[in-house]
């Protein structure tokens, strides 16, 4: 056995350097394996990876991705081999927000001019602002095709928006309107006469008068040459109009483009929904246009209620004159009704009188004084004879006094 001591009675390095390497030998033998062991799970445990709900996991192996859709993880608990393979993990069913023209701000919103302000197809200058929805549709397209999807996006966005814009105009709302608005809201006009009036009553018409199909050969439009209207303007389209009703048309012709584009480019992104907020001019003449705007709608407002006040009398003067002929007709009826009832009435009269001529004329005479004399309070009865001698007295107290030949006792 050696010892640890040399000669010289001091301790032998060489013995204990081979002692200390002959017990961390012994160690060695049942350490190694615990260690690997423990390393080959803390890898295990580092693969392990989980896929929340409406999120899809993509799986890289040496950076390649899955090849279609059905190689994607989805949601639940699966396993990847650390440094071989990388996971992405997309959320699918977030729906994310895109701001055009502003921003959202602790403070409030906060305009974003460069993104805002563009121009109209009539050359006017007009700041609008939209929010876009979208959510992932395609994750494989969405983290491999575009280097920033969501960046590619805002540009995306304001070339739709100004694409769109720039076919529309604001000119009906300034535009000098002409009266064909109200017109046709209210119907003819008081010189559209159809026969109904009082003068058309009968179904006549006036000969000089055109047919409403006809229209004068000098306003029929001639090839592609834009129809005029009475005073020589173009008429005004407003669904063009970007500040009114058009603006719902720019919105839904801007939700397509823009949907288009992310189509083209690949993205994997779906526009899910699509506001433009209410677009305005620049603050540096808002007030002034503004004013015009009012004016003009008063102005309309105006036009219509004459129109309206035009389309209440005329029927209305209409009716009444129909009601007077309808009236003039039946005292006409009635007045010649009654004539031949009375003739017939006479006729059968004469016919009785013409039988027992006596009997007829004493029966007409009672009956002629019956009817005279029921409307006459105080009635005083003289004979003939007493009535020669009888002093003629008027009597002004209200009661009547019959006599002498004129009385109704003949």
């Amino acid at each position: 056995m050696r010892t640890r001591f040399n000669e010289d009675g001091g301790p032998d390095i060489k013995v204990v350097v081979a002692e200390y390497r002959d017990a961390m030998r012994k160690r060695l033998r049942w350490i190694a394996p615990a260690v690997g062991g423990a390393i080959l799970v803390l890898v295990a445990l580092s693969g392990l990876f989980s896929i929340e709900p409406g999120e899809v996991g993509v799986v890289r192996t040496f950076g390649a991705a899955a090849k279609g859709p059905g190689e994607l993880k989805q949601p639940g608990l699966h396993f990847a081999v650390p440094l071989l393979q990388r996971v992405d993990k997309v959320n699918m069913s977030k729906v994310r927000r895109a701001e055009i023209g502003f921003r959202s701000t602790k403070s409030g919103p906060k305009r974003v001019d460069t993104e805002a302000e563009m121009l109209t197809g009539d050359e006017n200058i007009v700041e609008a602002q939209m929010i876009v929805q979208y959510r992932v549709d395609d994750p494989l397209k969405f983290l491999f095709k575009l280097k920033d999807p969501e960046a590619t996006l805002m540009v995306a966005a304001q070339v739709a928006l100004r694409g769109v814009v720039g076919q529309m105009t604001i000119t009906s709302a300034i535009e000098d309107f002409t009266p064909r608005v109200g017109a046709a809201k209210a119907g003819s006009s008081p010189d559209d006469d159809d026969g109904e009036g009082p003068e058309g009553a009968e179904g006549d018409k006036p000969k000089d008068k055109e047919p409403k199909g006809d229209k004068p050969k000098d306003k029929e439009p001639k090839g592609d040459k834009q129809p005029v209207d009475s005073e020589g303007k173009a008429p005004v389209d407003e669904s063009t109009d970007i500040l009114t009703k058009g603006r719902e048309r720019a919105q839904i012709a801007t939700k397509e483009k823009l949907q288009e584009l992310m189509n083209l480019y690949e993205s994997g992104i779906l526009i899910t929904e699509l506001k433009l907020l209410p677009v305005d001019v620049p603050d540096a003449v808002k007030d002034a246009f503004h004013d015009v705007v009012r004016a003009r709608e008063e102005r309309e407002q105006t036009i219509n209620k004459a129109f309206g006040y035009q389309e209440d009398r005329i029927p209305r003067a209409r009716g009444q004159a129909q009601k007077v002929m309808r009236a003039a007709e039946a005292y006409k009826q009635e007045r010649v009704l009654r004539a031949e009832g009375e003739t017939t009435r006479y006729l059968a009269v004469l016919t009785e009188y013409r039988k027992a001529r006596g009997v007829t004329r004493e029966r007409l005479h009672l009956e002629t004084m019956e009817r005279i004399l029921s409307g006459v309070k105080n009635k005083v009865f003289i004979d003939q004879g007493v009535a020669k001698n009888a002093l003629p007295l008027l009597n002004l107290g209200g009661g009547n006094l019959l006599g002498g030949q004129n009385q109704g006792g003949q």
